[in-house]
């Protein structure tokens, strides 16, 4: 695959840049973790996928900013792991079966096996971890290995027990921790009551408690973390709870006033956290936490209930959510001289659509999402405007391009900025993106011009003179059709169908199906359009690909895997449109495994 081989500050954008050096990380560390020690059979894939992920991760995390790096590794597990675990397609870190061997190189195996490897970090210290390691190696070097080899060098290194924790191996499904907090002034204590529970996924209807590592902070009214006392235990060593019951009560003591919970830091476990904290807490956190995740992890999760709200307020004709507040706190972020650019940037991505569609859970209506998103994007952006103007100004393009993480950092701090001047102010937007059209100094000025305006009339233009200049270069030209069926506007599964026939299309290239097809999977409103024309296109490509390339057609069935969030109509379109595939003579076992366990 030459995109991840392959650049040059003219053809690819710094994320391309960040993928080929994580990529060829990657497979470097596979020496180790893949091939002097491999895999006993297919069913141990996370033993070396998992553990591999894991390490390029953290690679990465020091080479680049580690906060960002965090919060981008958490954005893609939640995007592409979490829907499969909450859906029909979810299956544990170690499937016990399968049809089709292709189908195991899941988001599943990857990701999430990349969380077990931290959880266990996070569990023994990185020193015991090391050492660990480091017996993995020596013992099994040469040898053929199971997960239970890996973990008893966990066990060995550090003294530690891991049975329970193997159940993140053998159940499927992402915990939900609720957490009840209370502060008593007089006993000067603090109670967490943190409960847990995994719902029931397919061939799986009943869960044991797992092994959860909670990373926490009580941050005081200056924003200081408070020391830890446990009742009953004393000082803490590390900033941890293990969370093991279906329910446990911790009580902090020495705590004369009330502090802010920040849980769950670092995502030190890969589950959904529902705790009783107010939209004040959260405000708090965003500009007060230690910890850069939960900063990031705060903002995000005010937004998403800003979104949904006005999702829902769409559907009973109630007014916008009053965002303003939540805008002060995200302007406050970006006055913070301390922060870091990337993060800056990264605060600024207000929740996608896919996101709110996952919050709302049930009868969802995309175009709802999409209308609600917008509108309340556009009020938050306005009173950011004065900030914005200045963000983008201060971080205009200076010498020669250097994917550096000072660079990227200013980069990505600039075109998250113009996106949102767009959103308050479409045509100050365009005149900005047009200005940086039309003398480019690389590709991710490019990629980030066309983006900030993509939801405007003036897309389809631009898309037009970006391909006039790059139609002799095949990866900007793959670029070009994923943007194309990007354009959050009506029409998206008419433009995608339409450019299925245009010269530089060609099925059986997996990199331009995977953009122009996968795109529209991508494009919520436009592949969950009430008329089902986006399923309707989806599954005439997956009938078509089935007999050139069964790989690739799965992989673009597995866009139906949240249809159940929908609304009945939509979920009555979808499903005749996966019936439709299922009944095509000669259907590979790829697609069929997917389809079938998607519909039922």
């Amino acid at each position: 695959n030459d995109r991840l081989v392959l650049a040059s500050p003219e053809t690819a954008t710094d994320q391309n840049y960040a993928d080929i050096e994580r990529v060829i990380a990657h497979e470097y560390f596979h020496n180790w973790t893949g091939n002097r020690i491999t895999c006993r059979d297919w069913f141990q894939l996370c033993l070396k996928e998992g553990l591999t992920v894991f390490r390029d991760q953290e690679f990465t995390s020091d080479v680049r900013s580690q906060a960002v790096k965090r919060i981008e590794d958490v954005r893609t597990l939640r995007a592409r792991q979490y829907p499969e675990d909450q859906g029909p397609l979810a299956h544990p870190v170690r499937p016990a079966s399968y049809i089709e061997i292709n189908n195991f190189y899941t988001p599943t195996v990857y990701e999430k096996g990349a969380e077990l490897c931290r959880m266990m970090q996070t569990l023994i210290g990185k020193p015991a971890f090391r050492k660990a390691m480091d017996l993995y190696f020596v013992r099994h070097d040469g040898e053929a290995a199971t997960v239970e080899d890996f973990v008893r060098c966990m066990a060995d290194a550090s003294g530690r027990d891991f049975t329970q924790f193997f159940r993140w191996y053998e159940q499927a499904g992402t915990p939900v921790v609720e957490v009840e907090t209370k502060h008593d002034a007089a006993t000067q204590t603090f109670e967490l009551t943190v409960s847990q529970s995994t719902p029931p996924t397919p061939g799986q209807t009943e869960k044991l408690p797992q092994h959860i590592p909670l990373a926490l902070g009580l941050v005081d009214p200056r924003g200081n973390d408070l020391p830890l006392h446990l009742e009953g235990v004393g000082a803490l060593n590390a900033p941890l709870v293990e969370l093991t019951s279906a329910r446990q009560v911790y009580r902090f003591t020495g705590i004369a006033q009330r502090p802010v919970l920040s849980l769950n830091r670092g995502f030190s476990a890969p589950v959904i956290v529902r705790s009783d904290a107010k939209a004040a807490d959260h405000l708090f956190l965003m500009g007060r936490d230690s910890d850069g995740f939960n900063r990031w992890e705060s903002a995000q999760s005010l937004a998403r209930d800003l979104f949904c709200a006005a999702a829902t307020g769409l559907r009973d004709a109630t007014p916008l959510p009053d965002a303003r507040p939540f805008a002060e706190a995200l302007g406050h972020t970006l006055s913070d001289p301390k922060a870091d650019v990337a993060f800056k940037a990264l605060m600024l991505e207000l929740p996608s659509e896919a996101d709110i569609a996952a919050r709302i859970g049930t009868d969802v209506n995309s175009d709802h999402v999409r209308e609600g998103r917008n509108a309340l994007r556009s009020s938050i952006a306005r009173v950011l405007l004065p900030l914005l103007e200045n963000a983008y100004a201060v971080t205009a393009e200076a010498g020669g391009y250097r994917a550096d993480t000072r660079g990227t950092g200013r980069r990505s701090m600039r075109f998250a900025a113009l996106s949102l001047i767009a959103a308050a102010d479409t045509e100050r937007g365009l005149y900005l993106a047009r200005a940086e059209l039309a003398q480019p100094a690389n590709m991710t000025i490019e990629i980030g011009a066309l983006q900030a305006v993509l939801a405007t009339s003036a897309a389809e233009t631009l898309l037009e003179q970006f391909l006039a200049r790059h139609r002799d270069d095949h990866l900007l030209v793959d670029k070009w059709l994923a943007l194309s069926a990007q354009i959050p506007l009506p029409g998206a599964s008419a433009r995608v169908e339409a450019l299925t026939t245009h010269p530089l299309f060609t099925w059986t290239t997996p990199n331009r199906v995977y953009a122009l097809v996968g795109g529209l999977g991508s494009n919520l409103a436009g592949f969950h359009a009430a008329d089902g024309e986006g399923y309707r296109v989806v599954a005439d490509a997956i009938i078509r690909l089935n007999a050139i390339n069964p790989q690739v057609a799965a992989r673009m069935a597995t866009g139906f895997r949240s249809w159940r969030q929908f609304d009945p109509a939509r979920r009555a379109q979808a499903e005749r449109q996966m019936r439709r595939v299922v009944e095509t003579p000669g259907l590979s076992p790829d697609v069929f495994e997917i389809i079938t366990r998607t519909l039922n």
